[in-house]
């Protein structure tokens, strides 16, 4: 398919989002400003830029199961049109949200005001467009490089460098709507849980136990988006994840024994996977290296690495790198007292037979 599109001389590369089957219609969204070899959003969206291209690719197959035919049918919609969300209107974003978002705000500016797109910010920086865009809405985090190369393309005198130190280290509200995107973007995904099992972890009966006593008004909807962010775990680009339990988190019965055992189940089933390696902090480690509660390191396509950790009322990402390597620290530390991802198993085999 890449090839075909290359030979059409098409501006972009993107995912198909249903089921390879004989004569099947797809959707492919190729967003403008975005070369071959370019990744796009996970989840198979297109990227938060002015426009995207549309191709209705329809296929094909012979014996084999090789595509005999391929006919792209090229048209110019928006992303809406489509059933996937389109990108936020600039004039919605709010910049007092977040120190994130004022710097995407500020971007924006000075890149309209520059008369620039995304993508000639893009080469400028030595970035894609689509990083442009994704900060500009408050969907990645910059690095400091990005920062200070901004000041230098809009002759800032160093204002993004410094906004940066305070975007490096800013404090989201709890319900930080848009931390599942960042999760699906993530390339591998560390991280410790003292209390409560991990969601990306949890069964359908599990989540729905563990969110019903937080009282909420529509207790489907939440367990249903928290069934929604699983789905990064099947497809073709799953980010590798290193989970770590503290042993509180098998033994605190939040739900009923049949529940737990499927949830245990659910452990077990993920003992050969390739992309998923669990590992149990037993009560015998003695006092946890992190007394800060569970904390997450997300590793990006693009856009700087963070650490990402919630408390009470508020979220904390800290994206300055001598504070990720900190953090990555204490989660080597973790990961060393933990047991290992066979003994682990083993503990998670010998509580389901309690069960």
């Amino acid at each position: 398919v890449g090839d075909q599109l290359a030979r059409h001389q098409l501006d972009g590369v993107g995912e198909f989002t249903a089921a390879q089957a004989p004569s099947a219609e797809h959707v492919l969204y190729v967003p403008t400003g975005l070369r071959g070899g370019e990744r796009g959003v996970g989840e198979r969206q297109p990227a938060y830029v002015e426009a995207a291209f549309v191709f209705v690719v329809h296929l094909s197959t012979v014996s084999g199961g090789n595509y005999s035919r391929l006919q792209v049918d090229c048209k110019q919609r928006t992303p809406s049109n489509q059933g996937v969300a389109a990108m936020p209107n600039p004039n919605d974003l709010d910049p007092s949200r977040s120190p994130l978002a004022f710097f995407g705000a500020d971007l924006r500016r000075h890149r309209e005001n520059a008369d620039m797109s995304q993508r000639d910010v893009g080469k400028a920086v030595y970035c894609s467009g689509a990083l442009v865009g994704y900060i500009e809405t408050a969907k990645r985090f910059p690095t400091q490089t990005f920062a200070e190369a901004c000041d230098k393309l809009f002759g800032t005198d160093g204002s993004f460098g410094r906004l940066w130190e305070l975007v490096a280290r800013c404090a989201l509200p709890s319900w930080f709507r848009e931390y599942p995107e960042f999760e699906a973007a993530a390339t591998r995904i560390r991280t410790y849980q003292a209390q409560v099992m991990y969601g990306l972890l949890q069964t359908e009966d599990f989540a729905r136990a563990a969110l019903q006593p937080g009282r909420h008004k529509d207790l489907d909807d939440a367990v249903a988006a928290r069934m929604k962010r699983q789905r990064i775990l099947t497809r073709p680009t799953a980010p590798e994840i290193w989970v770590v339990l503290d042993e509180a988190v098998l033994r605190r019965h939040s739900a009923t024994p049949e529940v737990m055992r499927g949830q245990l189940q659910r452990l077990l089933d993920y003992r050969y996977d390739r992309n998923m390696v669990i590992q149990i902090l037993p009560f015998s480690a003695g006092v946890p290296t992190s007394l800060d509660g569970s904390f997450s390191l997300l590793f990006m396509d693009e856009g700087a690495d963070f650490v990402y950790s919630e408390g009470v009322g508020t979220a904390q990402v800290m994206a300055h790198p001598d504070e990720f390597e900190q953090a990555a620290f204490r989660y080597d530390l973790l990961r060393a007292a933990a047991l290992s991802p066979e003994d682990s198993a083993e503990l998670i085999a010998s509580l389901l037979e309690e069960l």
